[in-house]
């Protein structure tokens, strides 16, 4: 019964691995200064990604919790990241 409230969406402790190292790899990536437009970029995408499938699956299950917009801190993130990507020039300018 608890590992059912800890876990609901099959497979959610690899998912939540995977993008915990996802993240660590682009920051560090960020910081090191290499690739950073791509890392930047694929960040944004993915904390878009995971929070429209965290998020819009709770507003499903529970349309009641509209109003709290704990959604908009993951859709800043990944602004931010996006944003980051947008400002760096390319590689031929």
């Amino acid at each position: 019964m608890m590992a059912e409230m800890l876990y609901p969406w099959p497979g959610q402790l690899f998912w939540s691995c995977m993008t915990g190292a996802a993240v660590a790899i682009a920051g560090i990536t960020i910081f090191l200064n290499r690739k950073v437009k791509l890392a930047a970029t694929l960040l944004g995408v993915l904390i878009l990604l995971f929070g429209l499938v965290v998020w819009v699956t709770r507003l499903i299950a529970h349309p009641e919790d509209v109003g709290g917009a704990k959604y908009l801190i993951d859709l800043g993130l990944a602004g931010g990241a996006l944003l980051l990507a947008g400002a760096l020039p390319r590689k031929g300018d």
